[in-house]
């Protein structure tokens, strides 16, 4: 599992914040203000994501890009796609 020490607090709270579990796939809501963003994820590769160092900078950059307060998307993360977002 993730150090704690090493994650950061907006990364905990993502994880914090499931809003549902499908039979593949975990979806949380990414914890911004702005608007509305879910990240559904394939759940046998939430460990690999939680300690990599790249979701937060990907996921800022997606929000910092799309400051509508009234859109909502759900970026996938499955087997396939893995790598691109790594």
């Amino acid at each position: 599992m993730a150090s704690m020490e090493r994650e950061s607090r907006f990364i905990r709270d993502l994880f914090a914040n499931a809003v549902k579990q499908e039979a593949d796939f975990t979806v949380f809501k990414v914890p911004t203000k702005r608007e509305k963003m879910y990240l559904r994820v394939k759940t046998d590769l939430i460990e690999q994501i939680r300690e990599s160092q790249h979701l937060e900078k990907m996921l800022k950059t997606l929000l910092s890009k799309h400051r509508v307060a009234s859109q909502s998307e759900e970026i996938t993360i499955s087997q396939g796609n893995y790598r691109l977002f790594m």
